[in-house]
């Protein structure tokens, strides 16, 4: 059986379609489609045991991963950027670009070989370096002390070897500098904007793409199929509770930043992202903010009840950014962020709905709540499956590309068939992380329904706002 994608355009008034380009059928819950440029195949579903087989086929079901995108051309280096470190030590380097056609391990072993020739030795020690790779290859690198500006910016004139040639190399400091153009954007999002203690980003950031953004809501059909679906899926496990209105979130803005971060997925990972609907529940106080600006990640900065933008709410992190002379209070732990400081969103209507707050009463004496159904670009998808080694131990993790080797095993125990592997690919590498649901665990450390961590804006989509009655 064929799974496909549907473009359905402007529903018709009659099975003709002469004033449409679609109907859906309720009695049948199928759809008539006018064009055969509207449907795009997407999977192909084997479920029983069949005679005859196409070869063919059958040798593409067998692979692990298939694709129809054609490789992407190999990828030059980009020339060396002037290095603009300007405070007077730094305690972390970025180090970049690098050739992208040497493997990880070449690449560590002579960025590692360059370094412990050129740095002070009582820095060897905790020296820890991490090759990240996006649309170009960088270094990071923990030094586990401080090294002074003209130590590092001597760095970027010292010989560097690599694959066999000799070069230089830029090294500057990883957390930024005031008056330089920010190069941590990833889709144009830069995660340590509001970061002040984990890793900070402390350039010059632009106005946000959203501030001059507007959404509308527009009401859904009941009747029509995408209602009829989006019901279905929620009260499944929201059993008691009664969809009274279902909003599309439109807001172009969004979109096209979504849109920019899925190309950003597929450049990277050369295959085009899945996307799946998700929930996601929070204060309906702030779902202005919200479908306006989009999902945002939490700081590691607690609110000052004294600043304008952010005091007064009862919030447990700031809005502001990192530059905020009020907000400069560290956020500790307080059985939250159980892993990250991440957007948390669930496939399970009934688990993202504990965290829905300020429901408004009806008339009869119901609460009346509104959740986010978001559509979200997957990525490579980091799992999880086991308990936490103490209950804040992923607290503080900002960002799966702020993990390094290691890390995880420090913070996490999985289960014995999904034991960390050591040829996987690193936690950093990943674009979106899922925690399996467990059934049984201790308290505190593992959670019963299965969830989904996101630590960009752009990858988590409001598409639609599912308004539901729940009596008492």
């Amino acid at each position: 059986m064929i799974v496909c994608q549907l473009s359905l355009g402007v529903q018709a008034s009659a099975e003709e379609l002469e004033d449409g380009d679609h109907i859906w059928v309720p009695p049948c819950r199928y759809y008539v489609i006018k064009s055969p440029e509207q449907v795009v195949p997407l999977y192909i579903v084997k479920f029983a045991s069949w005679s005859i087989m196409d070869k063919e086929l059958e040798e593409v079901l067998a692979k692990p991963t298939w694709t129809t995108i054609e490789q992407a051309e190999a990828r030059t280096i980009p020339p060396n950027r002037p290095a603009q470190m300007s405070a007077d030590s730094t305690d972390s380097l970025w180090i970049g670009y690098l050739d992208p056609s040497l493997s990880d391990e070449t690449l560590e072993h002579e960025l590692s070989t360059f370094l412990t020739e050129h740095l002070p030795t009582e820095l060897h020690t905790e020296l820890q370096l991490q090759v990240v790779r996006g649309r170009y290859t960088q270094a990071k690198v923990r030094l586990g002390g401080q090294l002074p500006r003209e130590a590092v910016l001597s760095l970027c004139e010292r010989p560097f070897m690599e694959g066999g040639t000799e070069r230089t190399v830029t090294v500057d400091d990883a957390h930024g500098s005031p008056g330089q153009k920010c190069p941590r954007n990833v889709a144009m999002y830069c995660r340590g904007r509001n970061l002040r203690f984990v890793d900070p980003c402390w350039c010059d950031h632009a106005n946000v793409p959203t501030q001059l953004a507007g959404y509308t809501l527009e009401p859904l059909d009941l009747e029509g199929a995408k209602a009829d679906e989006i019901i279905n899926n929620f009260c499944k496990t929201m059993t008691g509770a009664r969809v009274t209105a279902i909003n599309i979130v439109n807001n172009e803005t969004l979109s096209k930043l979504h849109d920019k971060y899925k190309n950003y997925l597929q450049t990277k990972n050369s295959e085009e992202p899945k996307v799946i609907e998700l929930y996601h529940g929070t204060n309906n106080n702030i779902l202005d903010v919200v479908y306006t600006d989009g999902l945002q990640p939490p700081s590691d900065t607690a609110p000052a009840e004294e600043c304008e933008v952010s005091g007064g709410k009862g919030l447990s992190t700031t809005l502001c950014n990192n530059n905020c002379t009020k907000c400069v209070q560290r956020h500790t732990w307080k059985h939250c962020h159980m892993f990250g400081l991440g957007i948390y969103l669930a496939d399970q209507a009934l688990k993202s709905h504990r965290y829905v707050s300020e429901p408004v009463k009806t008339s009869c004496g119901n609460s009346c709540f509104r959740m986010v159904l978001c559509s979200v670009a997957m990525g490579h998808v980091l799992q999880l499956d086991g308990e936490l080694k103490k209950p804040d131990s992923m607290h503080d993790v900002f960002s799966l590309r702020g993990l390094w080797k290691g890390d995880l095993e420090k913070m996490f125990v999985q289960k014995k068939e999904h034991a960390f592997c050591p040829d996987a690919p690193p936690a950093e590498q990943h674009d979106l992380m899922y925690v399996a649901g467990q059934s049984s665990g201790k308290s505190g450390l593992t959670v019963i329904n299965s969830e989904y961590i996101s630590f960009h804006p752009y990858q988590c989509l409001p598409r639609y706002e599912i308004v539901y009655e729940v009596s008492g």
